[in-house]
């Protein structure tokens, strides 16, 4: 993605955050979604499609959660799952089982493959050229070399992406307002997933900018946290940016305890996390597993980036932090969330 993007303060759920780039790539998808939609294909069996990933999804999702509207979306186009439909769920457990795990679904030949990690599919890509993939929550797509391009992906891989390059420099800024004077800064981060690397590229080059200390705390597995975060209390970090991909919980509980403030999950603990909502996401991917199922090609549906971001406060670390939120940077919170 385009780092000159210039973002808007942090807005309410109801105001779309658009650019350039993504008006063109929101714009094709919407046509392409209301032309394309149409009544499942017949076949003598259940259409197949694997989810490949980091965390399965439940097996009853709650009708208004991520997977509910995941699942809805697909019922409500036709596609219904245990009837004309049945989806497989195979997980990357780490690192090294990628190449393994996207070996075994190529084999199995699904009708579509929806995966949402960059090394899931950049494996799954060096193994199949004809298997449709839907990337779910996966980016920046272009710079990873997933597609050609937004409006024309060109390949055999297309869905929603996470638009995770722009949203650093806002990251910074909200983190820079809740710790005013900022100066030294840490990310906690996972090294092997090719999308978390170039958001640490980008958070390096935007703290140089600003003139910001920036100490890289990476995590090549789960026994490295107790080291990082060792680091960053003698590097006197004062705020801490923690990727939330594969990053244990620990982490967050570590840093509620010493009164450090973090940007990442909110829902796992963090103090603010700023991302995509995530039920339009869901839903754009079942949107385009339908629409493949019904015989449409990925290399002609735009990807897909997301609309609508939440600004998430997590009020129990707030408190255990002790931690004063301008009543400026209060009004533009969307969600305050206990626990």
């Amino acid at each position: 993605m385009n780092s000159t993007v210039n973002w808007p303060s942090a807005q309410r759920r109801t105001t779309p955050l658009v650019t350039s780039r993504r008006t063109v790539a929101v714009a094709l998808a919407g046509v392409a979604l209301e032309c394309f939609a149409a009544a499942p294909a017949k076949r003598t069996a259940p259409a197949r499609i694997t989810f490949l990933g980091a965390v399965a999804p439940p097996p009853s999702p709650p009708p208004q959660s991520p997977w509910g509207a995941f699942f809805r979306e697909l019922s409500a186009r036709g596609w219904i799952n245990g009837r004309n439909l049945k989806m497989e769920v195979r997980l990357e457990s780490d690192a090294d089982s990628i190449a393994r795990v996207s070996a075994d679904v190529v084999a199995s030949r699904p009708d579509v493959i929806v995966a949402d990690t960059s090394s899931a599919i950049l494996a799954l890509r060096a193994l199949t050229t004809t298997i449709p993939i839907v990337m779910h929550l996966v980016g920046p797509p272009v710079e990873l070399g997933l597609v050609a391009s937004l409006p024309r992906p060109g390949g055999n891989v297309t869905g929603s992406a996470d638009f995770v390059l722009p949203m650093v420099a806002k990251h910074l800024e909200l983190l820079r307002e809740v710790v005013p004077g900022l100066r030294r800064l840490g990310m906690l981060w996972t090294q092997r997933n090719p999308a978390v690397s170039l958001v640490h590229a980008e958070l390096l080059r935007l703290a140089a900018e600003a003139g910001i200390q920036f100490t890289s705390l990476p995590l090549a597995r789960s026994a490295d946290l107790a080291e990082s975060l060792r680091t960053s209390r003698e590097a006197q970090v004062q705020a801490l940016y923690i990727h939330p991909f594969r990053v244990p919980d620990e982490a967050y509980a570590w840093a509620r305890e010493h009164k450090m403030p973090t940007l990442g999950s909110a829902r796992r603990g963090a103090l603010l996390s700023y991302f995509a909502e995530h039920i339009e996401q869901y839903e754009t991917s079942a949107r385009y597993v339908a629409l493949i199922l019904d015989g449409k090609s990925p290399a002609d549906l735009p990807v897909v980036l997301p609309r609508h971001f939440r600004l998430v406060v997590n009020l129990r670390t707030h408190r255990a932090i002790g931690i004063e939120l301008p009543g400026s940077f209060r009004m533009r919170v969307d969600e305050f969330l206990e626990g």
